[in-house]
């Protein structure tokens, strides 16, 4: 289904950007003095504008440009920059995010009244939605002009939602030219929370980016984060949120005992956020899903300098830091599973004044197939079994891969409840990661448990204990 009206917008004052309707006559193929070339097997167009700053052009790549390596070009009051090198497919979906970095909480809306939803207002298992988003492939009727004709695109062979597959009705056309919609239904039996994940998987099992999405009742609910829809929704409002997390993680060894070695803890992770960098979410995942992005998953824009922190019961004294890099040894002899560690803050730097305690898990985790993870076949995914760890609390199966490409991030992580003994990584998420290494780590974590300081927001601590296999990716 499209929408049925055309972009309009009235013009904002400065820093704020214009953005350019699509109403006829279109969107123009010039703005604020720019104009962007791009040249593929020889072949030159011009892209359209949605909005041009002086951080950003937003244009739309006329449908036919042909498919292949070419460079792109930007010219902006008679100076043209240098080429840069690109890659052209016929189609390569991206979901758009509420908060616009690529991942976290994705955008999406009621399908009758096109109601935003969000962490106050949770889509309900069961309910059809729009997602949205571009590069669905070719569409020749909307290069400049808003067209509200639906016009299918069938791209994606899959969309899940929490890992289940899922009904999609329409994918193709909105009606704005280089927007992309989606109709899926909600599972029924979808797992509820403030960031369920959603991705899309082509005929060839590529995956598109992955978002998330607060599925439930009213305000979303989610104990693996330890936030909910009221304190996300509050805490993104803001212009700047202070926030912190203090964590102790306990290594264990394949048979699921202490390690002889320190115990790492990294108490001075302190970060300043703006609302909306802080309301993305962009690196966590509710129970039962999986989620596998390249964007970097800190949002921050600046690490807070902690006074002088002791580590009680320790003999460890840690000097003023910003926003720890380094982990901390840590006796291990005094963290066995069910012990804990207390800090204490000083009254100096921009976060001080507290006492934060970390509880690490009992008992102890054990990840009963390790064997299972040092050979995965991407198209099969991973069954990770395990036994133990502590009541009521939930298992993070993650995988960082050993080499990275220039400028990207790369990580997985999954989220099950302990009580469940197993869980299935898919496919599709392997098929996001680069290289063919990966460290694989199964770890069994506590609920958060928050904190106060002064200066800050919203502080948690969390303990973990886990286990860690080199993989190889075939």
């Amino acid at each position: 289904m499209a929408s049925a009206t055309s972009v309009s917008y009235t013009p904002c004052a400065s820093p704020c950007t214009q953005l350019i309707s699509s109403a006829a006559p279109g969107l123009p193929t010039t703005s604020n003095g720019a104009s962007v070339s791009v040249t593929v097997n020889g072949t030159t167009v011009t892209p359209a504008f949605y909005h041009a700053s002086a951080t950003q052009l937003a244009l739309v790549m006329p449908s036919n440009t042909p498919v292949g390596a070419g460079t792109v070009t930007v010219t902006y009051n008679g100076q043209t920059s240098p080429p840069y090198n690109i890659q052209v497919v016929a189609n390569a979906f991206g979901f758009a995010a509420y908060y616009g970095n690529g991942s976290g909480l994705g955008l999406s809306t009621n399908a009758s009244n096109y109601a935003l939803y969000n962490y106050t207002n949770s889509l309900a298992p069961g309910a059809t939605i729009v997602l949205y988003g571009s590069g669905l492939g070719a569409d020749p009727a909307r290069d400049t002009v808003y067209t509200p004709v639906a016009f299918s695109i069938n791209t994606l062979a899959h969309i899940y939602v929490g890992g289940i597959d899922s009904s999609i009705y329409y994918q193709g056309a909105s009606g704005y030219p280089g927007l992309n919609e989606i109709d899926v239904t909600i599972p029924a039996n979808s797992p509820t929370g403030c960031h369920v994940p959603v991705v899309g998987v082509n005929a060839a099992g590529v995956p598109t980016n992955f978002i998330t999405l607060p599925i439930g009742t009213g305000v979303c609910e989610d104990p693996v984060s330890g936030l909910n829809g009221t304190m996300l929704s509050s805490l993104s409002a803001q212009t700047k949120v202070n926030a912190g997390s203090i964590t102790v993680t306990v290594p264990l060894d394949s048979n699921g005992n202490v390690q002889a070695t320190i115990v790492s803890a990294t108490p001075v992770s302190f970060y300043a956020y703006t609302g909306g960098g802080f309301g993305a979410q962009p690196g966590v995942v509710s129970s039962g899903g999986c989620i596998a992005n390249s964007s970097p998953y800190s949002t921050a824009t600046n690490g807070l300098e902690t006074g002088e922190i002791t580590v009680v019961g320790q003999n460890l004294i840690l000097s003023p830091s910003i926003a720890g890099t380094d982990p901390y040894a840590l006796n291990p002899r005094t963290v066995d599973p069910g012990g804990s560690v207390t800090f204490q803050a000083g009254g100096s730097g921009q976060v001080d004044g507290f006492t934060a305690v970390v509880t690490i898990p009992s008992p102890s985790l054990d990840w009963t197939n390790q064997n299972a993870a040092t050979a995965i076949k991407r198209s099969q995914g991973l069954n990770v079994t395990w036994t133990g760890g502590q009541p009521g609390t939930y298992v993070s199966i993650s995988g960082l891969p050993n080499v990275q490409p220039d400028g990207a991030n790369f990580l997985f992580l999954c989220i099950a409840p302990v009580s469940a003994g197993q869980f299935t990584v898919p496919p599709y998420v392997f098929a996001a990661l680069p290289g063919n290494s990966v460290s694989i780590e199964v770890a069994n974590q506590t609920i958060p448990v928050t904190f106060s300081a002064s200066q800050i927001d919203y502080a948690y601590t969390q303990g973990f204990d886990s286990q860690t296999v080199s993989a190889t990716l075939q």
